[in-house]
């Protein structure tokens, strides 16, 4: 005798449509945890910021200066990658305070000091970007803190 293969089609199908019925009860067993929030970025990714640097990480994006320059792995590539550019400069210029020194008169004028990455990016002209003395000190605390933890 040949069995037909229709009832076995609909039994499944009926299975398959009712399959959720009864499935609004809580599942047993332990439940999954919702991911942790991730921690505080940097200017992009990274680690939190120390209190007061905000602004400066905020003029960062605003004034222009990540579309040119990157910072742990977010921005432009057309200027010096800017992740570790307190850990380079304290190193050249002999303390924190001194990197500072330098930030500061090359974000005034970028002609005038061009910088040690001058050798790689030889076409790349930093333009004056006009901002107050304030707004110079609040970039230049946020670059500070891009440097080897």
């Amino acid at each position: 005798m040949k069995v037909s293969r229709f009832p076995r089609a609909v039994v499944l199908l009926v299975l398959v449509v009712a399959g959720g019925a009864g499935c609004d009860k809580p599942a047993a067993g332990p439940v999954a945890k919702p991911p942790s929030p991730s921690p505080p970025l940097t200017a992009f990714g990274g680690s939190a910021l120390p209190p007061g640097v905000e602004g400066g990480r905020q003029l960062f994006k605003t004034l222009g200066c990540k579309s040119c320059h990157m910072v742990d792995g977010w921005g432009g590539q057309n200027a010096p990658d800017l992740t570790l550019v307190a850990t380079r400069y304290t190193k050249l210029q002999g303390s924190l305070e001194g990197a500072k020194t330098f930030f500061r008169e090359h974000i005034k004028d970028p002609e005038k000091n061009p910088g040690i990455d001058k050798k790689l990016y030889p076409f790349v002209r930093m333009p004056p970007i006009p901002m107050t003395d304030e707004e110079r000190e609040q970039v230049i605390e946020y670059l500070s803190t891009l440097r080897e933890k």
